[in-house]
């Protein structure tokens, strides 16, 4: 074909070059590290930010990244707004990798190969280019003898479930240490040396890896530990050295101590007795006095069951006015309050049967006497100061003279063996079928006498009762409108859950921890047991407390509420 012939041609394959270099994808990439100057093991962010044209539906790679010298974790893409440069709309996203140099010194990081096809097909080789990091070597000055290049920043979380135990028994420690550095060159915190005392046998430690804009790395560490000793067994703090990039220095993340309380089996024999604790001779008795020793002991037994309400003495309630001087005196209202609503109920028991069961306007309406018929309204109010947020206290020296007022009167007095052994009998009688016992509708104050007879170390502050029970820390809150309360305890941190973990909590709430539940709120996993408040049984309360502990205590071997 002569030239001539052609020209008419050009115009046609003009027009085809431009159409192919329009079906061309046109993607755009670029490679950087955030920050561009990091010490070994910190972790460094590689983004490539990937900008595809309308016409682009794949972005893949033809030759992945490589990162010689440093671990990296793939973490999702991160989308972007859209961009329209020079009258192009384009699709822009972040392509994630989260390093951990190991080794100080110049790197050279990625070079790439990242491909994009059309919907016509057309592919289009895109190379992003190699990127530079800075790492720079940990300073001598100051550096702690026993760092082994852990980088945080680091928080350490300490569970020791449970924290009583019978000899024999195990205790489970957990720590989870979390962070954004390489915390899979952490090692054992706790050295077998460590709990003397108690036999410690380690598990071996789980990594976690929690993938989003940043990595978050979990090294989950436990402890079964068997004491062999009855008394005190202390979980120590537990410490772990590492270096904050971001100040440049190095810290100490630690736990507070644990102390476990190591108790005698049931039914297990006493020690033998030492030689200075044999037991004396003792003088023979008359037949009187061993008459009258058999009579109060039967009358005693038979007195039983009514032992968890019986009348509380003039003492008991003259103590409680102590403690709660004491507790006032020390800042601890909320303490206070409740040590005078305990001695206004021990000087109503000298009165009123059953007094510490029954609630205030149960009592003002049993009450016989003025001045018990004062001390119960002033109960009422007292009861609302420590339940209701913002009503007022009654004042201390009005509490003081209702208990001294309700001193004077004796509700009987015995005066020889007999009458004690017919009034105690009488009693244990009336007690064992009294249906207010078992009837009457559980209100704040009592559900605060039935925890106190359950669980130790009860405290009320800001309307919720903060007890131990089974070595396990409790909570109880309760609303009086909407007639509910519950039980909970904290079990572990929600972050240290897995997706496995989850499923395996939800079978467990299907038919494995009774009338208790796994939960999770405010950051935390929760044991709680639920149930309205009037209807709730007494013996029915430490059946639900024991519940609650043993979720806590199982969680991680059993996940349920029977078992140890």
């Amino acid at each position: 074909m002569t030239p001539l012939r052609a020209l008419p041609l050009l115009p046609l394959l003009l027009v085809l070059a431009g159409g192919a270099r329009a079906a061309e994808p046109g993607c755009r990439a670029e490679a950087r590290v955030e920050p561009d100057n990091a010490v070994a093991g910190q972790q460094v962010l590689y983004r490539v930010r990937v900008m595809r044209p309308d016409d682009v539906v794949r972005v893949e790679w033809a030759e992945p990244p490589a990162f010689a010298h440093a671990r990296a974790e793939a973490l999702p893409p991160d989308p972007r707004g859209d961009v329209r440069e020079e009258g192009v709309l384009y699709h822009v996203h972040d392509e994630l990798r989260a390093l951990f140099a190991e080794s100080s010194g110049r790197l050279s990081l990625g070079g790439a190969v990242l491909r994009c096809v059309t919907s016509a097909g057309a592919v289009q080789d895109l190379r992003v280019g190699a990127v530079s990091l800075e790492v720079r070597p940990f300073p001598e000055n100051s550096r702690p003898p026993e760092f082994t290049g852990v980088v945080g920043p680091l928080w350490l979380h300490l569970v020791v479930t449970p924290e009583r135990v019978a000899l024999g028994e195990t205790v489970r420690v957990a720590l989870l240490a979390r962070g954004g550095g390489n915390l899979w060159l952490l090692g054992s915190p706790l050295a077998d040396s460590a709990l003397r005392g108690a036999d410690v046998f380690a598990q071996p430690p789980a990594l976690e890896l929690e993938r989003g804009r940043e990595l978050y790395v979990r090294q989950h560490f436990a402890w079964d530990v068997v004491p062999r000793k009855t008394g005190r067994l202390l979980i120590p703090r537990l410490r772990v050295s590492y270096f904050d990039p971001e100040t440049g220095v190095y810290r100490e993340a630690e736990t507070q101590e644990v102390q476990v309380t190591v108790e005698r089996p049931a039914g297990a024999p006493l020690p033998p007795r030492r030689e200075a604790e044999a037991v004396l001779p003792q003088p023979a008795r008359s037949s009187r006095g061993a008459w009258i020793a058999l009579a109060v002991a039967g009358a005693l037994g038979g007195a039983a069951a009514c032992w968890r309400l019986r009348p509380r003495g003039e003492d008991l309630a003259a103590t409680a006015l102590a403690e709660a001087s004491r507790l006032r005196a020390a800042g601890d209202e909320a303490g206070a309050l409740a040590a005078q609503s305990r001695a206004l109920r021990a000087a109503l028991a000298r009165h009123v049967p059953n007094a510490q069961a029954l609630d205030s306007e149960e009592l003002e309406a049993r009450a016989s006497q003025p001045a018990a018929r004062a001390a119960a309204a002033l109960l009422a109010s007292l009861e609302r100061a420590r339940f209701r947020p913002g009503s007022p206290a009654p004042e201390p020296a009005e509490i003081e003279r209702a208990v001294r007022a309700l001193g004077r009167g004796r509700g009987f007095a015995a005066s020889s063996p007999v009458l004690l052994l017919f009034v105690l009998g009488l009693s244990a009688a009336g007690c064992a079928s009294d249906p207010a016992k078992r009837d009457a509708p559980m209100t704040p104050a009592r559900l605060e006498t039935e925890l106190r007879e359950h669980a130790a170390d009860l405290e009320v502050v800001d309307g919720q009762m903060r007890f131990t029970f089974g070595g396990v820390r409790m909570m109880s809150f309760f609303d009086v409108h909407y007639d509910r309360m519950r039980i909970v305890a904290a079990v572990t941190e929600e972050s240290a859950l897995t997706v496995m973990t989850a499923r395996i909590l939800l079978q467990a709430n299907y038919g494995k921890t009774y009338d208790a539940r796994y939960a999770i709120g405010d950051g935390m996993l929760w044991a709680v047991y639920v149930h309205p408040l009037t209807t709730l049984d007494p013996r029915d309360l430490e059946s639900a407390l024991t519940q609650v502990a043993k979720l806590v205590r199982n969680f991680g071997t059993s996940y349920s509420a029977g078992g140890k």
